[in-house]
């Protein structure tokens, strides 16, 4: 399928390169359907942990576009003003981080509501209050849907990997590693969106900056669960992951198949999140 039908009509991008902008100013890589990933880790890999990385191949079945940044500071800003929040202090072009899983997942149906998409689209419904905090429920049928919302740990190890099996990216040592993300090694603190290497699909910071909220709710320490499986209904007493580490984590942590998990309504402020978007 062409961009334009994943999303609708390009800006300043062609339908053949495989990327869109949006009328926010933010680019997404279209990764078309059906599309294989691996996932986890292999034993051999430094760090492997048997149960948080289960070595694995799967295959999403559906188109995706994903951003190619992480969410500014500037962007979350126009968010938060909107709905009447106070802005933190910090430079605009910095990634946003310190929010929780529910104000991720609220500013994807803000994003859906500013680009014009119907809120039958949009993927995540508030709470019997209209909040979006425990209570509040995902689409089932989001694949389906038009709107905004945070990957899927399929899908964000789909993104960061690009088609690569390997530790990282660009492959599997650390040497190379200060050339395409933030680390402990190679910064004193978060540092602008998009300065260094994008990885094979034009995708920037994926490892290292901040780490990244995705949709799953996780068991991370029960092997009997299956780690894919998410709730429909959220509440604060199963975890949401978040993957690809941080500038405060050494070179060695910052692997595409490093995940962790807080309770949604926990922050740091080393998470941020980009967002994706399914096909209508």
């Amino acid at each position: 399928p062409a961009a334009a039908a994943l999303l609708g009509p390009a800006v300043g991008g062609s339908d053949a390169r495989g990327w869109v902008v949006n009328g926010q100013g933010q680019t997404y890589t279209v990764v078309r359907g059906p599309v294989g990933v691996r996932r986890g880790s292999p034993v051999t890999d430094p760090g492997h942990h048997p149960i948080r990385e289960p070595g694995r191949r799967e295959v999403i079945p559906h188109s995706f576009a994903v951003a190619t940044r992480e969410v500014t500071a500037g962007e979350f800003a126009r968010f938060l003003v909107a709905i009447g929040r106070k802005v933190p202090d910090g430079p605009a072009d910095h990634p946003a981080g310190g929010m929780t899983w529910y104000e991720a997942a609220h500013y994807c149906n803000w994003l859906s509501e500013r680009e014009g998409i119907p809120e039958e689209q949009w993927c995540y419904q508030p709470n019997a209050d209209g909040e979006y905090a425990p209570g509040m429920t995902i689409r089932e049928n989001r694949f389906a849907l038009r709107g905004y919302r945070l990957p899927t740990e399929t899908e964000w190890e789909c993104g960061c990997r690009a088609g690569c099996d390997h530790t990282r990216y660009y492959g599997c040592g650390t040497d190379l590693l200060r050339r395409y993300a933030w680390s402990a090694e190679s910064a004193d603190a978060v540092c602008p969106v998009g300065h260094l290497r994008p990885n094979g699909w034009g995708l920037f910071d994926t490892l290292g900056s901040v780490w990244e909220w995705c949709e799953d709710a996780v068991w991370l320490d029960t092997p009997d669960k299956p780690v894919d499986s998410y709730w429909v209904l959220t509440d604060d007493k199963h975890r949401r992951a978040y993957h690809g580490g941080s500038v405060v984590d050494g070179g060695g942590s910052l692997r595409a198949a490093n995940r962790n998990s807080y309770r949604p309504l926990e922050t740091n402020h080393n998470i941020g999140f980009r967002p994706v978007r399914s096909r209508p």
